[in-house]
């Protein structure tokens, strides 16, 4: 692997943040931030309460910041339960915006603490999971520069005009080879077609961040953050790309156990 000269790649504090997110979506990061380290970058945690031991195989990271409370084992278990009937319509899908608006509750204080945390703490980079919105916040704010790890292609993000339907809600198939043109149809329609619980939960967001005085994120057809998808060609249908958008995975340990 090239190794860049430090002339080139000068020493930068990175902070990762994850937060509702579990170890499935932290691991990947620390992943990618243990060759970042190996190249003299410091690397510094935020997560919520409980999660700290997240961090216990990455001793390279130096300080560990709670930027909010613990999810409780009964929310665990409601969780738990709510996505094992998720699927794509009905009260699958209800429940999946469920699951939505419990994360998304806890933005307000992840929001703020994470505000003190940019202040104090000054990172050069905010590595965040895709379930943080308070990193878009910090980039807006603070400009500071996110990358944002995914597990698969963003939601509404880089279509192609040869994929049928909406980016991350693609529920029947992920080309349009051997789909019927009604398949494609119903797939171009999906969001039109269960419009009522998108838009409570867009109002219901809305009606949040408007309590601190800030609108929505923008939904952009092409990032303006680097996005890292842990995924791969073969999980993943093969399209153009905007050169902000990569996929890095399979990330994986280099133990298993």
């Amino acid at each position: 692997m090239f190794t860049p000269p430090a002339s080139m790649l000068p020493p930068r504090k990175i902070l990762i943040v994850t937060t509702v997110g579990g170890s499935t979506n932290s691991a990947p990061i620390f992943e990618v931030c243990k060759l970042l380290h190996e190249r003299g970058h410091t690397i510094e945690y935020a997560t919520l309460a409980h999660r700290e031991t997240y961090a216990a195989l990455y001793p390279f990271v130096s300080a560990i910041h709670v930027v909010g409370r613990a999810i409780t084992p009964v929310e665990e278990d409601a969780l738990f339960l709510r996505f094992c009937e998720w699927s794509w319509k009905g009260k699958g899908l209800r429940d999946m915006i469920w699951g939505k608006k419990f994360f998304e509750s806890f933005w307000p204080e992840t929001y703020t603490n994470l505000k003190r945390l940019i202040e104090s703490t000054k990172p050069d980079l905010v590595f965040g999971d895709y379930l943080v919105d308070a990193c878009g916040d910090m980039q807006r704010e603070y400009k500071v520069p996110p990358a944002v790890m995914y597990p698969q292609w963003p939601y509404f993000t880089c279509p192609v005009s040869y994929i049928s339907g909406t980016p991350g809600l693609r529920m029947d198939f992920l080309t349009n080879e051997n789909a019927s043109m009604w398949a494609r149809f119903n797939q171009e329609i999906y969001v039109l077609k269960h419009i009522l619980p998108f838009v409570d939960l867009f109002r219901w967001t809305k009606r949040m961040r408007a309590e601190f005085g800030l609108k929505m994120l923008p939904v952009l057809r092409k990032p303006d953050h680097l996005v890292l998808v842990n995924s791969l060609i073969g999980v993943e249908t093969p399209k153009d790309v905007p050169l902000l958008a990569t996929p890095v995975g399979p990330i994986l340990l280099d133990t298993y156990a």
